[in-house]
């Protein structure tokens, strides 16, 4: 839910979701600076989190997609 918050308050698209090895997989798309806010933010995490890394890869944009839902 944070990273999902974070996303819809920066107008972001995309979607977000853990996986079985208890890290998060994030796929977003918006202007750079509103990624490189969420980018900030997903560093530290919630309260209680246990941020250890954040790994970024480059994609091709896909104007399809619309909204920011948790998968």
């Amino acid at each position: 839910m944070f990273i999902h918050t974070a996303a819809v308050e920066l107008g972001l698209s995309g979607w977000v979701r853990n996986l079985m090895d208890g890290s998060v997989e994030i796929e977003v798309q918006g202007s750079p600076g509103m990624i490189d806010e969420l980018v900030k933010r997903s560093k530290t995490g919630p309260g209680r989190a246990g941020v250890t890394k954040v790994v970024i890869e480059e994609q091709s944009v896909d104007p399809a997609v619309k909204g920011f839902t948790i998968r």
